[in-house]
């Protein structure tokens, strides 16, 4: 169990920085209050990480308040069962990927807040997001949860968006996707996002396929811009996920649930199961 040193600043990397072809294997370390230009906690340069079981919190960077992963020539990387929290980016809050392929799997991000993609921002990236969490995240502009731009491919499979704060006095979101940015979303959640409605799509080309979804409670709206025709079909809906206690950050589904496996007719929506005390 390790734990990075504080109150450093670096360029890349303000705890750790894996350059030039490492394949390193990161396990059950911490990451607390480091700063950096890229990567407050880490920053993976050309590298194919393995980083599973850790916890980011209280970082800051310019590109990824907690973490930076840019590989070129679509290298792969893995993040699994990390914790991002508190962490400030200019470019995601908790996260940033650049020219990469990356499974993100497991993971929460919570109070985490950037510019754009208050949890996550992609630039030129493919990342396979995988039972996922964005709780209470905050975006100066857009993405209060994620953030895809230019040529982006995401697929975000069984997460949960919820309860993003947009801090721009217009009208943000929850989901961002700009510029030739194609994008799949299954079995999620996208709810309750405060200022702001749950997808914005601008600049041009792109795509967004949304299925077995429920998209509900957004202020400016669930169902809008370039999802709007998908409402009602492919299995998507828009009702109250009944989360058991979410103000105190509990997020399984009570048994009432229209996202629970025996409600929804494609299995459970959402990164949690029905559990509630």
């Amino acid at each position: 169990w390790g734990e990075a040193p504080t109150n450093r600043i670096w360029p890349k990397g303000g705890g750790l920085c894996l350059k030039s072809g490492s394949k390193s294997k990161v396990e059950s370390c911490s990451f607390i209050s480091n700063r950096a230009s890229g990567g407050g906690g880490a920053c993976c340069y050309d590298a194919s990480p393995w980083i599973t079981k850790c916890r980011f919190e209280s970082n800051e960077a310019g590109l990824g308040g907690g973490l930076e992963v840019f590989l070129s020539r679509f290298q792969e990387a893995s993040i699994t069962k990390c914790v991002f929290v508190g962490n400030r980016g200019g470019s995601g809050g908790a996260m940033f990927f650049q020219e990469v392929e990356t499974m993100v799997a497991d993971c929460v991000s919570s109070g985490n807040r950037g510019i754009s993609g208050g949890a996550v921002f992609c630039h030129d990236a493919s990342p396979y997001l995988f039972r996922c969490i964005s709780f209470k995240d905050t975006a100066d502009m857009n993405g209060a949860a994620l953030h895809c731009q230019d040529h982006c491919e995401p697929q975000v499979v069984s997460c949960t968006f919820t309860h993003g704060y947009l801090d721009a006095e217009r009208s943000g979101s929850l989901v961002h996707l700009t510029d030739e940015v194609h994008a799949v979303f299954t079995k999620c959640i996208l709810s309750f996002c405060t200022r702001g409605q749950a997808f914005r799509c601008s600049g041009h080309g792109g795509t967004s396929l949304v299925s077995c979804s429920n998209i509900f409670g957004n202020e400016f709206g669930d169902w809008t811009d370039c999802v709007e025709s998908q409402s009602g079909i492919q299995g998507n809906i828009s009702a109250d996920p009944l989360f058991c206690d979410p103000m105190n950050g509990d997020l399984f589904l009570h048994p009432d649930s229209p996202c629970g496996a025996d409600s929804s007719g494609c299995g459970t929506m959402g990164a949690l199961d029905v559990i509630c005390p």
